[in-house]
């Protein structure tokens, strides 16, 4: 999954290099419509959100910027949405407690995220796509 994850974010970069400054001119798209493709193509999913947020704030704190107050609650603030919506499908879920369990991969997994994503850059306007090699069992 690792190459699969470097194309996709890769992918979705280049192409808001490209068509991001057409899309927001475009006569096509319609002033609601243009945030929300960009967005679509920008904002990082909820994982690498929060690995970004703890890192940016981390290293905010360490350094003691003027403003590093500000910066810190502005990462925090910008956790809030996807804070409640966990806090929601847990209060949903058929099995609240082994969902909660799950979160205890969230470290390792957000790790994994913010590694692959910066691995990407090196992919950025990359060429053809290579579909990754299958290999069978010796027992198939």
């Amino acid at each position: 999954s690792w190459t699969h994850r470097q194309r996709c974010t890769a992918g979705w970069l280049t192409v808001l290099a490209r068509v991001g400054r057409r899309l927001l001119t475009s006569p096509h798209a319609s002033a609601r419509q243009k945030p929300d493709a960009l967005a679509e193509l920008a904002v990082p999913g909820p994982a690498l959100h929060l690995g970004a947020a703890l890192l940016l704030g981390c290293c905010a704190a360490a350094l003691h910027p003027r403003h590093a107050p500000l910066v810190v609650a502005g990462l925090a603030a910008s956790l809030l949405r996807p804070g409640l919506y966990t806090v929601v499908a847990l209060a949903t879920d058929q099995r609240p407690a082994r969902a909660a369990a799950a979160f205890c991969f969230l470290p390792i997994y957000a790790v994994w995220r913010i590694a692959t994503a910066l691995s990407a850059v090196r992919l950025l306007g990359g060429g053809a796509w290579v579909r990754t090699q299958r290999h069978l069992p010796d027992d198939a």
